[in-house]
């Protein structure tokens, strides 16, 4: 687990003094940010609900189908703004509010068992990679101090930048095809849980319309119990 003192530097996102704040950021820029954070979501599509009720109505009406989706903010704000410089200006002093942000997000699932449990980070385009020098989804998984495993491989030719400008559609039909699963290493990380059989948790920064989460997950189901989870 990463940790970073308040008080030893500026707040990463405003600036200001980060004495007084959380998880390295100012306690202004962290009031505003829990602003954002999902209180209840429905447990299929990770969507926030307006009732108490554990699926939304759209999927009710699909048979409970597909691994569960769960968001821990809405992306908006100041989150929008910290995950942007996290992702895009290399601002890892971010990675101890992000790496919360997940963490609580995992431990409001009905059933999470963190000593089983094996994140699983989206990996990033070769392009996206060659432009951050880094892999934003699994230096956050890292960062939470529970397991994690790059076992989904991208495929050759497979873009998340282009994905930014399909719509709804194209992105869902888009992301099947474009991963891979390294089934020696899934088999390592399984074998390396104690106390029952490997959660496998598919963990990516940011979600639009969750095509590419599902098509992560897809490739696990025969390898073990697959949720899935995002800090935004």
């Amino acid at each position: 687990m990463m940790f970073v003192k308040n008080g030893n530097g500026p707040c990463p996102i405003c600036g200001s003094s980060a004495d007084g704040g959380k998880y390295g950021v100012c306690g202004e820029c962290f009031s505003e940010i829990e602003r954002y954070l999902y209180r209840d979501f429905c447990q299929k599509c990770g969507n926030p609900l307006a009732s108490a009720d554990e699926i939304c109505p759209a999927c009710e009406g699909l048979g409970g189908r597909g691994p569960r989706l769960f968001r821990a903010s809405y992306y908006d704000g100041l989150i929008r703004e910290a995950i942007g410089l996290y992702k895009f200006s290399g601002e890892k002093r971010l990675l101890p509010l992000l790496s919360f942000l997940l963490r609580s997000c995992l431990e409001k699932i009905p059933d999470f068992e963190p000593e089983r449990t094996v994140l699983v980070p989206v990996p990033p385009s070769r392009k996206g990679y060659r432009m951050r020098g880094f892999n934003q989804a699994a230096l956050l998984c890292e960062a939470t101090g529970l397991k994690w495993a790059e076992i989904v491989l991208r495929r050759e030719g497979g873009n998340a930048e282009e994905q930014k400008h399909l719509s709804r559609e194209g992105r869902l039909g888009s992301a099947v095809d474009k991963f891979s699963l390294d089934r020696r290493l899934a088999a390592d990380a399984s074998g390396a849980v104690s106390g029952g059989d490997a959660v496998f948790i598919v963990v990516d920064d940011i979600c639009a319309t969750g095509a590419t989460i599902r098509a992560c997950s897809g490739l696990l189901k025969a390898d073990g119990v697959v949720l899935s989870a995002k800090p935004r």
